[in-house]
C-alpha cells in the first residue's frame, strides 16, 4: 500500500508541471515550426507568424487611462483550499482588434484568447484607488464580511506604432484576412524579437517544472526517509 502511495505522489508531481505549461509548450512548438511570413504571402488558412507595425487609433488602458496601441489587463485572486491556496485569474481583458502592416499588406489581429509577451509587463500595486478602478470595471474586490480580497493586477502594454510579432490561426473572410487564437492554443502577441520570444516562452514552460520538481523531490525524500527508517 505504501508503495502505491509513493507511485501516486511521484506521478502527480511528474505530470502536474506539464499540465500547467501545456498551452505555453504548444505555442513554443508552433512558433519554432513556423517561419515569419510576409502578410501578402500568408496561406489561405492554417497557422501563421507575421511581424509588422501596429496601425489604427490609440486606445486608453483601463487602469491609468494612458495612451497605448494595445493592452491586456489580467486580475488574479488568491483562493485558499485546505492547507494551501493558489492564484486564479478572475478577469482578463484585452483591447479591441487592431491591424498590423508589414509594407506588403495588412492583417487584422482579432480579439481572442491571447498569450501576451511584452517588455512592458507591469504588476501593479493594489491600493485603495486601484480597487475603486477595478470596481468600476465590474470586478468585485471585497470578500466575505467586506474584507479586501487578495488580488494581483497585471497590465501588459504595447506603445503606438511599435513593431510586433503575432502568431496565430489565419482566417480569410469577405472583409479581409485576420489572425486569431483558439481556446486551447492562444494567439501570441509580442513586441520582442523572435529569439527573445522563444527564450521567454521556453522559460515560462520550464519555470513551473523546476519549482514543482524541487518541491516533489523534497517531499519524496522526506517520505522515503520516514518509510525506510
Amino acid at each position: 500500500m505504501n508503495q502505491w502511495i509513493i507511485w501516486i505522489i511521484a506521478g502527480v508531481f511528474l505530470l502536474a508541471p506539464w499540465v500547467i505549461s501545456a498551452k505555453t509548450i504548444r505555442n513554443l512548438l508552433i512558433s519554432l515550426r513556423l517561419p515569419i511570413s510576409w502578410i501578402s504571402a500568408l496561406p489561405y488558412q492554417g497557422w501563421g507568424e507575421v511581424r509588422g507595425s501596429i496601425r489604427g487609433n490609440t486606445v486608453r488602458n483601463p487602469i491609468d487611462q494612458s495612451d497605448c496601441a494595445f493592452y491586456q489587463l489580467e486580475v488574479k485572486e488568491y483562493r485558499s483550499h485546505g492547507k494551501g491556496g493558489s492564484w486564479r485569474t478572475i478577469y482578463k481583458e484585452m483591447s479591441a482588434p487592431f491591424e498590423i502592416d508589414d509594407m506588403t499588406g495588412r492583417i487584422k489581429v482579432q480579439k481572442s484568447n491571447a498569450q501576451v509577451v511584452v517588455r512592458n509587463d507591469l504588476r501593479l500595486k493594489v491600493d485603495s484607488a486601484r480597487r475603486m478602478t477595478l470596481e468600476n470595471l465590474g470586478i468585485n474586490t471585497k470578500g466575505l464580511f467586506g474584507f479586501d480580497k487578495r488580488l494581483r493586477v497585471y497590465l501588459r502594454l504595447i506603445a503606438p506604432g511599435e513593431e510586433i510579432l503575432v502568431v496565430g490561426k489565419i482566417v480569410n473572410l469577405a472583409g479581409g484576412i485576420s489572425i486569431s487564437g483558439k481556446e486551447t492554443v492562444p494567439i501570441i502577441i509580442s513586441d520582442l524579437t523572435r529569439s527573445e520570444l522563444l527564450k521567454r516562452l521556453a522559460w515560462q514552460a520550464v519555470k513551473p517544472m523546476i519549482i514543482t520538481y524541487l518541491v516533489g523531490l523534497i517531499i519524496m525524500a522526506i517520505f522515503l526517509w520516514n518509510f525506510v527508517r
